[in-house]
């Protein structure tokens, strides 16, 4: 073959290079530690998911007051997080988020929490 003919073979190749290129990305999860400061508050949580379901545990730090355990159930529909946190010391904390850049931004509302934002990083 001629310097000619390899030159449609070399640019196929190039071609078929570029295209080929993986633009996967990780899947949109919420499993893992979290945590975060509202209102005064320090939030950590661990989440684990099957399908839309979430579960998990963690704790709540109130400034100047002890922290209390939290029982975390509630969906994620990507990107969506609803979760309720609950504890025998205190009424029930519904946490909306929406996962986005590595982080969960969203509210917290009840016991005190009104409509207060909450930007929870992945630990």
């Amino acid at each position: 073959m001629t310097r000619r003919s390899w030159a449609p073979l070399i640019l196929l190749g190039l071609l078929a290079a570029a295209c080929s290129t993986s633009t996967s990305t990780q899947p949109l999860t919420v499993d893992g530690n979290w945590q975060g400061a509202a209102s005064g508050s320090t939030i950590s949580i661990s989440l684990t998911s099957s399908g839309q379901t979430v579960g998990g545990t963690g704790t709540i730090a109130a400034s100047g007051s002890a922290s209390y355990p939290v029982t975390i159930s509630g969906t994620f529909v990507v990107p969506t997080l609803a979760v309720a946190m609950t504890s025998a010391q205190h009424p029930s904390i519904s946490l909306a988020a929406t996962l986005g850049g590595g982080v969960l931004s969203g509210a917290l509302n009840g016991n005190g929490f009104a409509d207060a934002v909450i930007v929870l990083n992945k630990q």
